[in-house]
C-alpha cells in the first residue's frame, strides 16, 4: 500500500490536507472565497432538489440484484475516465429508447445493458481474461433500443487492463492454472448416469466454484466494516489503477505527495447511494440479503470532491476558481496537460478545497456537493472550455 501523504488518521484526511498545502503554494490556480459566499446562497436552495433518484438513476444504472448490482459498480468505475472528445461533433455517444447519451451515462447504460443480458458478469475470472474485442461489443451497442451513434472513447485498452486487474484481483492471484482446469477439460465428460456433471455444464465455473465465487467480491465490503477509509485503503492497497495521487513541490522546496482517489471515492460513494436507494425503494432487499448493510458507510461525510475537469470547470464559470492568464491561454487553446504536472495538481486541489468550503458552509457533505455540481456543469452549455488531460484517474 502507499505510504502515508502526511502524518494523519485517515486517508481522506491525507486529502484534505495535502490538497490544502497545494493552496497555499499554488501559482496558477487560486479559490475566490468571497464568491464562494455568493455562490452557497443561490445554491443552497439547489442542493434541496437533489435525492439519490436524481444522482443514481434506475434508468441508467444496474440495481435489479444487489450482487450484481455491487460488481456493476465496480466494472463501471474501474472504466469511469476521460470522457472528453477534441471537438464536440467527435464525442462518443448512444441512443439509448428516446434519449442521446454521451460520457458516463452512456457508460452507465452500456455497462447495465451487459449486467442485464450476462450469465458471467460476476465471474471474477471473465473480467480477469476479458479482451478488447468483448469491451468494444458493449461501449459500440447494437441493440434494438441501445445502440451506438458516432464518436470514439478513449483508453480503451487502459480500460480493459483495470477490467482485467479487477477481475485477478478478486479471483486471487496467480491465475497459472486456470487454462487447464477451465479450457483443457472437456465440457462433454458425463456421469454414470450418462448425464452431463451438473458443475460442469457452465464451463466458467469448472473446479473453480470457491475462487470464482461471484460473492468474493463481498470479501472487500466486509473488511471495510462500513468505513468509508478503510474500503478506500483497502482499495488503492489492491489495485494499481485507483492509485490517483502525485508529487508536489511546496514553495520552500520540499516534495509532498498529493492524493486524490477520485474513482476510489467516487466508487465508494456509489455503494452507498445503492443502499440508500434499496432502503428508500426496495428496504425488504436489506432483510434478505444482509451484506447490503455493508454498503451502508456510517462516515461517508469524511469523503472529499472527486476532482476531475468537470468540477473546476464549473467553479470557474462562477469565479470560484481563477486562472493565471498563461494558464487560461493554455485551456482555451485546447493544449494538453499533462498528468501529475503541476497545473493540473493545482486545479484538482484548489477543487477539492473549494468544494470542501461549500459543503461546509451549505452543512452538506463534499461527496453529495460534487454530484451536483458535476451535474449542473453537464446541463450548462455556456461554461469555458475545461482542462484537458488523458488520464485513467477521472
Amino acid at each position: 500500500m502507499i505510504g502515508n501523504l502526511l502524518k494523519s488518521n485517515t486517508i481522506t484526511d491525507e486529502i484534505r490536507q495535502s490538497c490544502r498545502l497545494v493552496v497555499q503554494n499554488s501559482k496558477y490556480v487560486k479559490i475566490n472565497f468571497d464568491a464562494i459566499n455568493s455562490f452557497v446562497s443561490e445554491f443552497s436552495n439547489e442542493l434541496k432538489g437533489w435525492d439519490v433518484h436524481r444522482i443514481l438513476s434506475p434508468e441508467i444504472h444496474y440495481t435489479d440484484d444487489p450482487l450484481k448490482a455491487i460488481w456493476y459498480f465496480f466494472v463501471l468505475d474501474s472504466v469511469n475516465f476521460c470522457f472528453w472528445a477534441e471537438k464536440k461533433s467527435e464525442k462518443w455517444k448512444v441512443r439509448y429508447k428516446d434519449k442521446y447519451l454521451d460520457g458516463y451515462d452512456a457508460l452507465a447504460v452500456c455497462i447495465k445493458r451487459e449486467a442485464e443480458n450476462s450469465n458471467v458478469f460476476t465471474y471474477p475470472y471473465y473480467w480477469a481474461k476479458i479482451f478488447v474485442g468483448e469491451f468494444m461489443r458493449m461501449i459500440y451497442p447494437t441493440y434494438e433500443d441501445l445502440y451506438y451513434v458516432c464518436g470514439e472513447l478513449r483508453l480503451i485498452e487502459e480500460r480493459v487492463t483495470n477490467l482485467r486487474e479487477l477481475g485477478e484481483n478478486i479471483f486471487e492471484k496467480p491465475l497459472s492454472d486456470m487454462y487447464k482446469n477451465i479450457f483443457w477439460k472437456g465440457l462433454d465428460e458425463r456421469n454414470i448416469q450418462g448425464k452431463i456433471k451438473e458443475e460442469e455444464a457452465d464451463p466458467y465455473k469448472l473446479s473453480y466454484n470457491q475462487k470464482n465465487n461471484p460473492e468474493k467480491i463481498l470479501d472487500i465490503l466486509v473488511q471495510a466494516n462500513q468505513d468509508v477509509n478503510k474500503f478506500i485503503s483497502i482499495i488503492i492497497d489492491n489495485f494499481r489503477s485507483y492509485r490517483d495521487y502525485a508529487d508536489y513541490q511546496l514553495s520552500n522546496g520540499r516534495v509532498i505527495k498529493v492524493g486524490f482517489y477520485k474513482r476510489a471515492q467516487i466508487l465508494a460513494h456509489d455503494l452507498y447511494l445503492l443502499y440508500q436507494y434499496y432502503s428508500k425503494n426496495k428496504p425488504e432487499f436489506i432483510q434478505k440479503y444482509p451484506f447490503i448493510k455493508y454498503l451502508n458507510f456510517k462516515n461517508i461525510n469524511k469523503l472529499t470532491a472527486f476532482a476531475d475537469y468537470k468540477l473546476p470547470q464549473y467553479l470557474h464559470y462562477k469565479g470560484i476558481l481563477s486562472y493565471t492568464d498563461d494558464l487560461i491561454k493554455e485551456i482555451e487553446s485546447g493544449k494538453l496537460i499533462s498528468s501529475k504536472d503541476r497545473k493540473e495538481v493545482e486545479i484538482r486541489a484548489c477543487t477539492v478545497i473549494a468544494i470542501e468550503e461549500i459543503a461546509n458552509r451549505t452543512k452538506s457533505y463534499p461527496a453529495i456537493v460534487d454530484n451536483v455540481i458535476w451535474n449542473l456543469a453537464k446541463q450548462n452549455p455556456n461554461l469555458p472550455k475545461h482542462h484537458r488531460t488523458i488520464t485513467i484517474y477521472y
